[in-house]
């Protein structure tokens, strides 16, 4: 066993078992006031072992595997073998009163970290330079796992959200890194746990699987795992077994993936149409290509990829794409008939953008425009997507990403909503205290209004559209829709005098609206629930909603208790920094009570690599040179060189706020008085 994975435990916890399909022992360990709300654990966690041995068709060599509920467990989880440790709100829930989203993560946790009793406990990486190999698969196969045992939730429709956009936001900037990244001393190890490892390496296995295929994939993973169980292995030794047995389709799988996971970043792919002949050409994606950011790293592929090119058209649907490979260079496409439009890397299945040339974009915009069903509900969001990330990047002017979007009156997927509502926070985000907000708020409330009904508010037993009505009523109070808030408020009261419950699925939003549009009373009865010991799995809860408050005296009373143990657990300080500095009305505050305090915090947490990069992570709503050159400056003096990778990525997306509004506010502004819901 690699020393890393060592774990014991003394407590007074009490534990439920049960058992895998070949008698396993699976236990979960809470204490005894908590022990109930080990329900859902212990019916996914056997369940999910079960299905790993299938799928692997490698036996899990333990008799036991035990889960614990930890108090102040700094990380979310951790995959010792036998004995896996996790933060009490990552294990246990209570099942009448949680969240869907609650429960969701409880279920991605333990698939999670089952994961890693395969890929990191049974073979482990033979040095940090490949952590992916440990935590992008686990972050690949939770949702295997998850989905096995709720296949109800569509889980890989949620892929798109937490896997690949986040590579996507983060592997677009300078300051990124190669997944297999040269670590030479232990703090580079703690920087590399990061959304490259884990998002980023979780979709390339998905694209692996992709073009290789399921049984193709599954095949080299039992050579791999059986060939180094009980040792070591590289990258290298993984993609030697997947190309043993894809020999047969003609596939180099070391060729293809060193150009993903030997250089950093991702491509975007621009096609152009000339009759029937589809021309590709590759370049590296960056969000922000005219930034100052310098860059110590050399490509050792001068940023070039092979890339499975996936393609369909209006002629031909889905039931008959086609596929070409781009091999480091440009690609030629000859289409067959005559189609009206061409859409390219089909469901999302690549890690790349796709740019499409000339008349290209009008053409995708009218035909969602005219009937959108016709793209699955993943095209559709990677149409927003790669559209809205082109006008960062200067490729495309925001007028036609902002054309894209008048068909969401229409929309009803929850994936396709959660994308267009992460491009338009980062937009607001930045034009919120502009004097033509008002233009966009208008704007955002007409492609909603058609769900702003009573029906928006009846719980609903489908697990995506309780998501989407969450989503959808977030938007509204965040765009301040009166008459939502005045109902959400109307609940609040109804909880607080009558102890009447919001429903579970939108009992946050509620708790929101309460701190952020209600008063004194309120807030105060928020924090008297968030100290209430009986509501001890609750409390991020309450303390979320509580950094919602735009009251100056409100905001300072929470950032002082947040650095006294007696009144908020070590463990959740950084996130009430998180959370205020994502609220506009108290981001200053928020960094000058962290400059003041400096001595104090980062004697706490800077040997917490995950808590040190959130907590840099606070600067960068920033939208102003000033801050760029304040936050710079503190951190050059403070840090003097430690956490390098974070300040940088901090530094670069201020930079990239200041840029975007230098570049597309004005016509942003002038797209929006055009529309007919502003004139």
């Amino acid at each position: 066993m690699s020393t890393y994975l060592v774990a014991f435990v003394v407590c007074d916890y009490k534990a439920v078992t049960a058992t895998t399909e070949d008698g396993k022992n699976v236990s979960i360990y809470a204490p005894a006031d908590l022990i109930d709300e080990a329900s859902l654990a212990i019916d996914v966690a056997p369940k999910i072992l079960s299905f790993y041995e299938d799928f692997y068709n490698i036996p899990y060599p333990l008799a036991k595997s035990d889960h614990i509920a930890v108090p102040d467990f700094a990380a979310g989880a951790m995959e010792n073998w036998g004995l896996i440790t996790y933060r009490m709100r990552a294990l246990l829930v209570n099942d009448e009163t949680a969240s869907p989203f609650d429960k969701q993560w409880v279920v991605i946790v333990i698939a999670h970290e089952l994961a890693h009793q395969w890929f990191g406990n049974l073979v482990t990486m033979t040095w940090w330079n490949d952590l992916w190999l440990n935590e992008g698969f686990a972050s690949f196969m939770e949702y295997k796992g998850a989905d096995f045992v709720r296949p109800e939730w569509h889980m890989w429709d949620q892929f798109l959200l937490s896997g690949t956009w986040l590579a996507f936001s983060h592997d677009g900037l300078r300051s990124s890194h190669p997944i297999s990244v040269n670590v030479t001393n232990p703090k580079e190890i703690e920087e590399i746990f990061d959304s490259i490892t884990y998002n980023k390496g979780a979709a390339l296995i998905r694209m692996c699987v992709f073009f290789l295929g399921e049984q193709v994939f599954r095949d080299g993973l039992e050579l791999y795992l059986n060939r180094y169980k009980f040792s070591n292995a590289e990258t290298k030794d993984l993609w030697v077994a997947l190309s043993e047995k894809s020999a047969h389709i003609d596939v180099d799988v070391s060729k293809v993936m060193d150009t993903w996971t030997a250089q950093m970043g991702y491509p975007v792919v621009t096609v152009e149409r000339h009759g029937n002949t589809i021309s590709a050409k590759q370049e590296r994606f960056l969000y922000n290509p005219r930034g100052r950011a310098t860059e110590a790293y050399t490509s050792p592929y001068n940023y070039t990829w092979y890339i499975p090119l996936s393609y369909m058209t209006s002629d031909t649907g889905y039931s008959t794409y086609e596929m070409a490979w781009m091999n480091r260079g440009p690609a030629t496409i000859m289409l067959d008939g005559n189609p009206s439009w061409v859409k390219v890397n089909i469901n999302v299945t690549s890690l790349y953008c796709v740019h499409y040339k000339g008349a290209m974009w009008d053409n995708l915009v009218e035909q969602l425009q005219t009937d959108h069903t016709v793209f699955s509900a993943a095209d559709r969001a990677s149409l927003i997507k790669d559209a809205f990330a082109l006008t960062r990047s200067g490729h495309l002017p925001i007028s036609k990403a902002l054309d894209l979007t008048t068909y969401l009156t229409k929309e009803t997927d929850y994936v396709v909503w959660s994308t267009a509502y992460g491009v338009f926070s980062f937009i607001k985000e930045l034009m919120e205290d502009k004097g033509d907000y008002h233009y966009l708020q208008n704007y955002l409330l007409s492609l909603i209004e058609n769900q702003l009904t009573t029906n928006l508010w009846q719980p609903v037993d489908d697990h995506l559209q309780t998501f989407l009505q969450s989503l959808i009523l977030s938007e509204a109070f965040h765009l301040q829709h009166q008459e939502s808030i005045t109902h959400a408020l109307q609940l609040f009261q109804d909880w607080m005098n009558n102890s009447i419950t919001p429903p579970p699925a939108l009992k946050s939003l509620i708790f929101y609206v309460g701190a952020k549009y209600g008063g004194s009373v309120e807030w105060e009865y928020l924090w008297k629930q968030y100290e209430n010991p009986d509501n001890s799995l609750e409390k991020k809860i309450y303390l979320r909603a509580m950094t919602a408050t735009t009251d100056s005296v409100r905001i300072m009373r929470l950032l002082d208790w947040s650095l006294d143990p007696e009144k908020v657990r070590t463990a959740d300080t950084v996130s009430v920094f998180q959370y205020l500095a994502s609220n506009r009305g108290a981001q200053v505050l928020t960094w000058n009570f962290v400059k003041q305090n400096w001595n104090t915090i980062f004697t706490r947490y800077k040997d917490l690599a995950f808590q040190m990069k959130h907590l840099i992570d606070i600067t960068k709503y920033f939208t102003s040179e000033y801050f760029y050159n304040e936050v710079k400056s503190f951190f050059e003096e403070n840090l003097k060189g430690q956490d390098r990778r974070s300040v940088n990525q901090a530094l670069e997306n201020i930079e990239m706020n200041i840029d975007w509004l230098k570049n597309n506010q004005k016509d942003l502004v002038d797209w929006l008085k055009k529309h007919p819901i502003n004139q």
